[in-house]
């Protein structure tokens, strides 16, 4: 009897813990649901900050670009990395005033180095890799390899991975059901690198049995969805805080990224095919889906409280939101179609079969910018005709205004790029020697770019170890803020090994 009664005791002894540790996962999924995202006013002074950071780097010192890697590296981190983190967690609250003291920090290092008269005699950006077709030994491109670049800075694809010390990060700023930039933008930056196979196919590439491609892109799904898998083990096995209203229960992001070669590969036949615009093509989806939404009460059900009790019912957010995602994807492949190669008409002049004219490898600044701006305009201006007339964009619906969003936000930041390092800062003309010779690309966005989905799951595991490790609810501003800045260290730290390495995901 005694025995019994010290094994029930030991039981009850357990359930304190048990109980704290419920209670802080509710508390938490709490806090980070419900959110309404940011105002139109702070995506501004974000977008600004973006812009300057580059600024702010680009008016270093040209011999700087010739340091050893873990100098340049440090470097970039504090004129690139550490600005975004301060407006974003402790800089939040005065989000203008910061836009404008980093403002004045480039000016003064701008008169500085013009003081100095020294000249940038980089390689210009993205001279190295102009060519669409790649060695003749190297491997190919993948079609479904993640990129970081203009479209998606460093830590933007990673935003919706990274630990949220909520005493410092700003609400706004979290994970929202209505406005999420990182989800939105890795799937349209996945989408701009997956327009190279359209390019090559166009200029180099025969073409292949359509079920063969069918059949190559089915076996790429299958590693994201046995990540998908793992997560979903991980997750309910440790009772990691999840709030189920932002994919489903089961669903997850990794396998809302499974469906997108399949997309790539079908979006492209169809082009080929039809020679339809592909920004046409993903606007007939974007259509498509919000018909489902509203006229088949697709969007009611999702909103709804509908008892979670069957597969469909209990993942309703994340099967729903699977055509916007394939909508923002298209409109990524059609953003690549004229940020990639050297000239924006490159893909209307390789289907009017005028491959031989050498201006095609010829970059054009002024009319890449002038075809940036002009799409931005169109995806803004379908975005606020959306937002006035349709309904307010949901991440959670995945719908067109929430789609024309992100093409615009990634088209706004692609473009404001253009504009200072082609425009504002011309750089020299000179191409490079070799692709080892300094350019006037950051270390950081090389690094990443080169092996972007294995950071992105290294940067998931940290994130979970992070927040299973940590209360970061309850962290005071200083130690949430260094603990932010330490697991980017730890994701560029990691980046450089799997580079110096030679490894690839």
């Amino acid at each position: 009897m005694s025995g019994v009664i010290e094994k029930e005791t030991r039981r009850t002894t357990v359930s304190p813990q048990t109980d704290a540790m419920s209670s802080y996962r509710a508390e938490k999924e709490g806090f980070v649901s419900g959110g309404r995202g940011c105002s139109g006013s702070d995506i501004l002074a974000v977008l600004a900050n973006l812009l300057l950071t580059h600024l702010l780097h680009r008016a270093l010192p040209a011999h700087l670009a010739r340091r050893s890697p873990l100098v340049r590296l440090a470097i970039e981190s504090v004129t690139l990395v550490l600005p975004l983190l301060a407006i974003t967690t402790v800089l939040g609250d005065r989000l203008w005033p910061a836009t404008v003291a980093l403002g004045l920090c480039v000016l003064l290092a701008w008169r500085r180095r013009r003081g100095t008269g020294e000249e940038e005699e980089l390689a210009p950006l993205g001279m190295a890799k102009q060519r669409l077709s790649p060695p003749r030994h190297a491997e190919p491109v993948s079609e479904q390899a993640p990129l970081v670049g203009p479209a998606d800075p460093p830590g933007s694809s990673l935003s919706h991975a990274q630990p949220r010390p909520h005493g410092v990060l700003r609400r706004r700023f979290t994970e929202s059901d209505q406005m999420d930039a990182g989800v939105g933008s890795f799937v349209f930056s996945l989408g701009i690198i997956s327009a190279l196979p359209i390019l090559k196919r166009l200029s180099v590439l025969a073409p292949q049995p359509l079920l063969i491609e069918l059949w190559r892109s089915t076996r790429k799904t299958v590693p994201l969805c046995l990540l998908g898998l793992i997560r979903i083990v991980f997750v309910k096995g440790v009772d990691y805080p999840e709030h189920v209203s932002e994919y489903g229960v089961h669903w997850n992001f990794f396998f809302t990224l499974s469906i997108l070669p399949l997309t790539g590969v079908l979006a492209r036949r169809f082009f080929e095919a039809s020679r339809a615009n592909l920004a046409l093509i993903g606007v007939l989806i974007a259509i498509v889906h919000q018909c489902l939404l509203s006229q088949a009460g697709v969007q009611e059900y999702v909103m709804s409280s509908t008892p979670r009790t069957t597969f469909v019912s209990a993942n309703r957010e994340g099967l729903a939101s699977m055509p916007g995602y394939m909508v923002i994807y298209v409109l990524g492949l059609s953003a690549g179609t004229y940020v990639l190669p050297p000239s924006p008409d490159f893909l209307a002049r390789l289907l009017r079969r005028q491959t031989a004219s050498p201006k095609l490898l010829i970059r054009q600044p002024g009319k890449a910018l002038v075809v940036y701006s002009s799409w931005t305009i169109i995806w803004w201006t379908l975005f606020f005709l959306c937002d006035a007339f349709v309904s307010a964009p949901s991440r959670r619906l995945a719908n067109p205004t929430y789609c024309f969003w992100i093409a615009a936000t990634n088209l706004s930041w692609i473009t404001g790029h253009a504009l200072v390092h082609e425009v504002l800062l011309p750089h020299s003309s000179k191409p490079p020697a070799s692709i080892e010779e300094p350019t006037n690309i950051p270390l950081t966005f090389e690094i990443i770019n080169r092996n972007s989905l294995a950071i992105f799951l290294f940067a998931n595991v940290v994130t979970g170890a992070i927040n299973l490790s940590v209360h970061s609810m309850y962290l005071h501003p200083t130690p949430a803020f260094l603990l932010l800045l330490l697991y980017l260290t730890l994701i560029i730290a990691f980046a450089w090994a799997i580079k110096s390495f030679k490894i690839s995901l």
